[in-house]
């Protein structure tokens, strides 16, 4: 004979100071903590990574080459900007969940359920988009409609952008130095 626990409802709201409540708070914390180091670590890596490959460019005076700086470039911009849309949607869901532990509505369905999406619905009404996005009730299309907020935010961002466009200047100037000492040869 089997023993069957007893059942808890899954709409039981829970106190803000229960030991689970804080434990889920502190997995977003991990979670976008891990995502905004990995953020920095794209900045890190890339930045002496293409200094690099320029100068090494430029000390064998290869003006074709500099087109190969270009696809690191777009390379890390991209997954530094994804690193930064989980980022966001997962500040999101938190900030979601931190004012349902407030008002006093969270209860242990929302409980360890750390999805990226949660605060989707929400942010989209809050956004400047159309009526028409703002209505949506379609989880897929809503989901669809928060990623590319996101990621619009995420290539704008000055935490990105500033610094992937510095490194193709960086190369730009690379390519007109070699440039301009192939004409000076030339002449």
């Amino acid at each position: 004979m089997t023993e069957t626990s007893p059942q808890i409802p899954e709409e039981i709201v829970l106190a803000a100071d229960n030991e689970a409540v804080i434990k889920h708070m502190e997995m977003y914390q991990g979670i976008i903590t891990r995502l905004a180091g990995n953020s920095a670590g794209c900045k890190n890596f890339a930045i002496p990574l293409i200094t690099a490959i320029l100068g090494f460019i430029v000390l064998e005076k290869q003006v074709a080459l500099i087109w190969l700086s270009i696809l690191p470039i777009l390379l890390f911009y991209f997954v530094d900007c994804y690193y930064l849309v989980l980022e966001n949607q997962f500040r999101d869901s938190y900030d979601h969940d931190a004012k349902k532990i407030q008002k006093g509505t969270f209860t242990r369905k929302d409980l360890f359920n750390l999805n990226p999406f949660k605060a989707a619905s929400t942010k989209l009404k809050e956004s400047n988009l159309p009526d028409l996005i703002k209505k949506e009730e379609d989880p897929e299309k809503i989901r669809k409609a928060y990623s590319r907020l996101t990621w619009s935010k995420s290539l704008q961002s000055p935490s990105t952008l500033p610094i992937y466009v510095g490194l193709l200047v960086l190369g730009a100037v690379a390519y007109g130095l070699l440039d301009f000492v192939s004409l000076a040869k030339g002449a």
